[in-house]
């Protein structure tokens, strides 16, 4: 298990221009990574008394996304900092300066929100972009390569949940309307999934696995 006793999860919600932000950036949902991961955490590990937040950053451009996960970063001062995916039903969101996004323009904006994020925050996930739908899979994979190779040489953990996005798709394949609200929980619900597998959470645990100090995923200086 790589989360240690007393630290503090930050999951950032990304908000969309169609969607709204409330409270400075302070948003809760019921569905959300951090709300099922919290009560996870809280089920199986309450002895860690592990403080888990969420707070949404406006999307307007990939700089602004970049921009407000750093603010987060910056206010909050986090243990652990859990980016989210891009994903392709957003694309159009990423663009900047009337630019579309390029697997070069995502690698400087995460080498850069890595290189400033560093005094705020100990630890960084970043969960690969992902593809809702078949028809995007392949232009989607190109920038999954890109985010994975900037984690791997900064020192993050780096997270790919696209089997387990998958697995939801097939499971709607062949219902008619699945509703907005049905697909949008099972989403957050693999994506909190694959979150926990990467951190080390186990349902089943045994006293000679208890948890102790554990090396964090330390971001390395590349400047």
């Amino acid at each position: 298990m790589l989360l240690l006793k007393g630290q503090s999860i930050l999951f950032i919600e990304h908000v969309y221009k169609q969607q709204s932000v409330t409270n400075n950036g302070e948003r809760t949902s019921d569905s959300g990574m951090a709300t099922i991961a919290d009560r996870l955490l809280q089920m199986v590990y309450p002895e860690l008394s592990l403080q888990v937040e969420a707070c949404a950053s406006g999307i307007h451009t990939l700089d602004s996304a970049v921009d407000g996960w750093l603010d987060a970063a910056r206010r909050l001062r986090p243990d652990w900092l859990v980016i989210p995916p891009l994903h392709g039903d957003n694309w159009p969101a990423y663009s900047t300066d009337g630019r579309p996004l390029t697997p070069d323009l995502l690698e400087a904006a995460l080498r850069r929100m890595m290189r400033d994020i560093q005094p705020y925050a100990i630890n960084l996930a970043l969960v690969a972009p992902i593809s809702l739908t078949s028809s995007d899979k392949g232009f989607i994979s190109p920038y999954a390569d890109v985010a994975r190779s900037v984690a791997e040489e900064e020192g993050c953990l780096f997270i790919d949940a696209q089997a387990e996005i998958d697995d939801v798709r097939l499971k709607y394949a062949h219902q008619a309307a699945p509703t907005n609200e049905e697909l949008s929980a099972d989403i957050e619900m693999s994506l909190t999934n694959v979150f926990l597998q990467a951190i080390g959470f186990q349902w089943v645990r045994r006293n000679a696995f208890a948890v102790t100090e554990r090396p964090s995923f330390q971001l390395s200086c590349s400047c």
